[in-house]
């Protein structure tokens, strides 16, 4: 039988009361005290106090009431603070062969640094450990020129199968192949000639 379970037992329930001037000194500075004695009260013997009636006269009041309120945090508490808008979307890298496949992960506006952990721009966290945690490589956008660039970073880089040379820029166009580690990706564009967030 659980405890909280009163079936079957005819004993009265009781709770543990604390007697006045039970703690040293008879005030309420040692409430704390291990040592204040406690007696048990069985429930016959409460005088003013109903099973599962509360103490406090406004919790009181408020079990009487009519209605009950349910207090629910409202949409607009879950909400980013203002100022934290996301930035549009230029493009997508798609994972089309190696850890993640059929994933993809978007970039915007600037420099796109692409590498494991979850602070980079691009973060590629699929389980391909030959990925760089930072700046495997990076992809930019510049609004001005329309226009999308892939740059090496601490890894090797392959675009379309040609190796991505250190401090060098290759244009990049929707459909590229990318590969980095044992990962293949597909760039799609979204942004470019015809199109820009800034028209």
């Amino acid at each position: 039988m659980s405890r909280f379970d009163n079936s079957g037992d005819d004993t009265a329930p009781t709770r543990l009361i604390r007697r006045d001037g039970a703690s040293s000194g008879g005030n309420n500075a040692n409430r704390d005290d291990p040592t204040r004695k406690l007696d048990y009260q069985t429930e016959s013997t409460m005088t003013g106090v109903n099973r599962g009636a509360t103490a406090d006269p406004a919790a009181s009041a408020a079990q009487d009431s009519p209605k009950t309120v349910l207090f629910r945090p409202s949409e607009e508490q879950d909400a980013p603070p203002a100022g934290d808008a996301t930035q549009p979307i230029v493009a997508w890298l798609v994972v089309k062969d190696g850890p993640g496949r059929g994933r993809a992960v978007s970039m915007s506006y600037g420099l796109n640094k692409i590498g494991r952990n979850p602070d980079q721009a691009v973060s590629l966290d699929f389980g391909d450990t030959k990925i760089s945690r930072s700046h495997h490589a990076a992809i930019e956008y510049d609004p001005k020129l329309r226009a999308f660039y892939l740059s090496k970073g601490e890894n090797l880089v392959y675009l379309n199968g040609d190796r991505v040379g250190s401090g060098q820029e290759h244009a990049l166009n929707s459909g590229d192949k990318i590969e980095l580690g044992d990962t293949i990706l597909q760039f799609v564009a979204f942004c470019g000639p015809d199109f820009d967030w800034n028209d």
